[in-house]
């Protein structure tokens, strides 16, 4: 199964995401897209650069569009364009229009790991953007320690993300990227995300995913996704 998710993005920095592009949904990247143009009632103009790398943008619109119209045009692409399809909305500037949005279409492939679906796409989608390394089942107690309790990686709804960091900075990101997917909606629920901020370890929980300071020092190189918490419930996998 493959996941189509688009990264939007925006020239000035003022605009654009606070780290790593999120990987969005269709209707998460209109919302963002329309909240990028700006407010203007007209005065916008449209580009395109169809799928493969030897495809040359299309001249933008040869007349300003309403806003309306330009999101009737953003909804249409985002529901048909393929893999690697691009959409830049412009206004005029110094004569000529400039970008002010560009949304880019992400084919998220499944790389099947024996997790239940929700945990898969979670780990789908953090190898789609930073290509991680995933752990995924495993019939173990937390953190390996017997009598502490049965991990959710022993329900098959858990995974271990790493960005073979080397340092704690690299984790960070992960972990920041994927808080920000939660908070927008992006992965279908997760429940509770263990890594790390500013080099110290916390979770982070569904909803909101405030932070919490705290948790094993081994996620300061890896970042812990629970889809669904059993909080040490056996699940029989022996």
């Amino acid at each position: 199964m493959t996941l189509k998710r688009f990264r939007v993005r925006a020239p000035s920095k003022d605009y654009g995401d606070a780290g790593p592009d999120l990987l969005r949904t269709g209707e998460n990247a209109e919302r963002q897209m329309a909240d990028l143009m700006g407010r203007a009632k007209t005065g916008f103009y449209l580009q395109r650069n169809p799928p493969g790398e030897k495809q040359d943008w299309t001249d933008w619109s040869d007349k300003p569009l309403a806003r309306g119209a330009v999101l009737r045009e953003i909804d249409e692409w985002q529901k048909n364009a393929g893999d690697g399809a691009k959409l830049r909305v412009g206004r005029r500037k110094d004569g000529k229009p400039q970008t002010r949005v560009e949304a880019l279409v992400v084919a998220v492939k499944e790389v099947a790991i024996g997790v239940n679906d929700g945990a898969q796409r979670v780990a789908d989608l953090a190898r789609a953007q930073f290509g991680t390394d995933v752990g995924g089942f495993s019939c173990r107690e937390y953190n390996n320690v017997p009598g502490s309790g049965w991990s959710d990686h022993a329900w098959k709804d858990a995974v271990d993300l790493d960005v073979n960091a080397g340092s704690p900075g690299r984790n960070d990101v992960l972990t920041d990227w994927l808080v920000r997917m939660g908070r927008e909606g992006l992965l279908g629920g997760c429940a509770q995300l263990i890594g790390s901020r500013g080099g110290k370890v916390g979770a982070f929980y569904e909803p909101g995913y405030a932070w919490r300071a705290g948790g094993p020092p081994s996620h300061l190189t890896h970042v812990h996704a629970s889809f669904k918490q059993h909080y040490g419930a056996d699940p029989n996998c022996r």
